[in-house]
C-alpha cells in the first residue's frame, strides 16, 4: 500500500511537470465530488494525493471554492431550500401580518379573515379602519405542514444523490483547491537519476 501511495505521488508530480499544467479545479456537477481537474484522474483519486503532496511542500494549494457535503453519502450535489424551523418542512407560504391595536393581537392575515371581513380571533372585534383599528407590520412565512409562522426560515440541504436532508447548522463544509507543483518538487523530479 505504501508503495502504491509513493508511486501515485510521483506519477502525479511527474504528470504535472511534464504536461506543464497545474491541477486547476473546475466545477463539475456530473460527479458527486462536484469538481474535476481536467487532464487528471477523478477528484476522488487526485485530491488525496495532491493534499499529501501539499502537506509535504511539493504542491502549492490555491483556494477554489467552499461547498457543502452530504454526511450520509459524501455527495456535494445538494439542493438548498428554506425550511420551517419547527418541523423542517419546505412547504412554506408567505402571508401578511395584521396587528390589532385594541388587544395587541399580531397574527397572519388568514387568522383574521371571515369571508371578506377582518375579525380579530382574540377579541372578536371587526377591524374596519386600516391605521385606526389595525395595521399591517410586515410579512412572515407560514408553514402549511405544522401551521407555525416565522420571519426567518431556516436553511436546509437535500442530497440529490441519496435524499438525505440536513439542516444548515449541521451540514459539512468542504474547501476545494487548485494545486501546482512547487520549485522543490521540480528540483526533486529533475535531479532523480
Amino acid at each position: 500500500r505504501f508503495r502504491d501511495t509513493v508511486e501515485a505521488d510521483w506519477r502525479l508530480l511527474a504528470h504535472a511537470y511534464v504536461s506543464g499544467r497545474p491541477l486547476k479545479a473546475r466545477r463539475y456537477p456530473q460527479t458527486p465530488e462536484a469538481v474535476c481537474y481536467p487532464g487528471y484522474c477523478s477528484a476522488g483519486v487526485t485530491v488525496p494525493v495532491a493534499e499529501e503532496l501539499a502537506r509535504r511542500g511539493l504542491m502549492r494549494k490555491q483556494f477554489f471554492d467552499r461547498v457543502h457535503e452530504c454526511r450520509q453519502c459524501g455527495s456535494r450535489r445538494l439542493t438548498v431550500r428554506e425550511e420551517c424551523p419547527a418541523c423542517r418542512s419546505p412547504d412554506l407560504g408567505e402571508t401578511g401580518l395584521i396587528h390589532h391595536y385594541n388587544c395587541a393581537t399580531l397574527l397572519p392575515e388568514a387568522r383574521f379573515r371571515r369571508g371578506s371581513a377582518l375579525v380579530c380571533p382574540k377579541c372578536s372585534q371587526h377591524l374596519r379602519n386600516y391605521g385606526k383599528d389595525y395595521d399591517r407590520p410586515g410579512r412572515v412565512h407560514h408553514c402549511r405542514a405544522c401551521d407555525e409562522t416565522t420571519s426567518e426560515p431556516d436553511v436546509g440541504f437535500v442530497c440529490l444523490d441519496c435524499g438525505t436532508a440536513t439542516d444548515g447548522d449541521s451540514i459539512r463544509q468542504v474547501d476545494l483547491f487548485s494545486y501546482a507543483i512547487t520549485d522543490r518538487a521540480i528540483e526533486l523530479l529533475t535531479s532523480k537519476s
